[in-house]
């Protein structure tokens, strides 16, 4: 409870001596009040301080133009107030019936016992109202711990869920790499994800100016267009051609793009994926961790394409291919190998059904250098004719190395090479057969190859004859006359 002293009384008499009287009952229980002589003096000082307790006489409840009950905190009930009479004065005290206060103080009775009364009432209010005021701060306080403890669960909530997305992403991408190469894992693993809408990819190329976009049938997938950087970018993706990408990105997936770098050995990324994402549920998703992941797993596989040319894997001379089937044939030399022949038939009577002309030499060189990126460690190959590839492939692991080729030859951009690419509508497809390790089944193979396409050439000029014979018949059977 608060104490006396700790109540400012203020008092509005008219008589010095009486509020003498009145001041001196106060200063008995410990209160120093302030005495106001005017009713104008107390109204200029109340409008910027306010009595916890304000004594007036009756006879000062007005002064002039000033009344009491216009005073403004006495119209907002913020004025305690109590009032002191006389006998004499007994009539006002019927106009202080409307207003809202402590009591009376009576001059002809006991002084002292009427000011304890008023303010052991007037002590325990201002009591009630700072416990009151305390508990609103308490609960204020409280609320606002609550708040932020909600605020912090909810984060620690959020980033549990982003780190399950990043361990999502992961496991998936290592799951893909087992059956597809580098860029076709990232393909498969970004889609999986339900806050991708849309994505791209684009890598800078062997020859270190072009970027392309690998192809892709995936729904989310859009396959960008080939760019081309006016200089050599030595060191990766300069910020020139990246500025490039983004443009490309935003006009054909979304405006509001994210781009994720992916880095080999060299300052600047050597891919880019570029993708639309749900922004407010990928909230705090740890991407720098992400790229970290990748730009690791595309330097690993870096690595591992340089071993496998030290190891003479990748292309060789047909020649040279043909030496080691013998060898393996007839030494027995590296017999833990397997010979498999890709067959490009479909390809090649694409080519001749449709009379397309067919870019073999782009062809070529492009297919060579996208195996040599992308087949597994220790695996051997040529294009022994336009009809084959010829794998020679580690048993150990054959199914891996397989299913990666198969994954490869059916995202390959074949129509590109092609002067009217749309004619090439759906993917090939290729079978793969294995062959006896020998140069003379591969020539063998070929001449059957080569044998089965002339008898097919030949059933066709045939029936080329039969058709232009039957024409001319009935040319002469029409009248001459017509």
């Amino acid at each position: 409870m608060v104490g006396p002293q700790e109540i400012s009384v203020a008092l509005v008499m008219e008589d010095i001596a009486e509020a003498k009287s009145i001041s001196e009952a106060l200063r008995e229980v410990g209160v120093f009040p302030t005495f106001f002589e005017s009713l104008d003096e107390f109204w200029a000082t109340s409008l910027s301080f306010t009595p916890d307790l304000t004594i007036f006489d009756v006879k000062r409840m007005s002064q002039g133009t000033l009344v009491l009950k216009n005073h403004p905190k006495v119209e907002k009930g913020e004025l305690p107030m109590a009032f002191y009479f006389s006998h004499k004065t007994l009539p006002l005290l019927n106009s202080t019936f409307h207003f809202n206060h402590y009591g009376t103080i009576q001059k002809e009775f006991d002084l002292i016992g009427q000011v304890k009364s008023i303010l052991i009432r007037r002590n325990h209010e201002i009591s009630l109202t700072n416990k009151v005021e305390q508990y609103a701060r308490t609960v204020t306080r409280l609320q606002s711990r609550n708040s932020k403890l909600s605020l912090e669960s909810n984060e620690a909530n959020r980033l549990v869920l982003q780190s399950e997305k990043l361990n999502f992403l992961k496991d998936t991408f290592k799951e893909k790499l087992r059956k597809h190469e580098f860029k076709h894992a990232v393909i498969e693993t970004i889609a999986r994800l339900d806050d991708c809408l849309k994505f791209g990819i684009y890598v800078l190329g062997p020859n270190r100016q072009k970027l392309f976009s690998p192809i892709s049938k995936n729904a989310k997938y859009i396959s960008l267009p080939t760019l081309w950087a006016t200089n050599e970018q030595v060191s990766g993706m300069e910020e020139n051609i990246i500025d490039m990408a983004e443009q490309v990105a935003m006009d054909l997936i979304d405006h509001k793009v994210r781009i994720i770098n992916i880095y080999q050995e060299s300052s600047h990324p050597s891919a880019l994926l570029i993708a639309r994402f749900n922004e407010e549920t990928m909230q705090d998703f740890p991407w720098q961790e992400l790229e970290s992941f990748l730009s690791l797993v595309f330097s690993q596989q870096n690595l591992k394409a340089i071993e496998r040319t030290k190891n003479k894997s990748g292309f060789i001379q047909t020649s040279a291919f043909l030496q080691d089937l013998d060898d393996i044939q007839y030494f027995q030399k590296n017999s833990n190998f397997r010979l498999v022949e890709c067959d490009l038939s479909p390809l090649v009577e694409k080519i001749t059904k449709f009379n397309n002309r067919f870019f073999w030499d782009n062809f070529y060189k492009d297919l060579e250098q996208e195996l040599k990126e992308n087949v597994h460690p220790g695996i051997t190959f040529t294009n022994h004719s336009m009809v084959q590839l010829l794998f020679l492939i580690p048993n150990e692991g054959i199914t891996q190395s397989l299913t990666s080729l198969k994954s490869f030859l059916q995202t390959f951009p074949f129509y590109k090479y092609f002067a009217d690419p749309n004619i090439v509508i759906d993917q090939f497809t290729f079978s793969f057969n294995f062959l006896s390790p020998s140069s003379v089944q591969i020539i063998n193979r070929l001449n059957e190859k080569f044998n089965s396409i002339n008898e097919n050439e030949a059933e066709k000029l045939i029936n080329d004859s039969k058709t232009r014979k039957i024409g001319i018949s009935r040319n002469k059977e029409r009248p001459l006359d017509h």
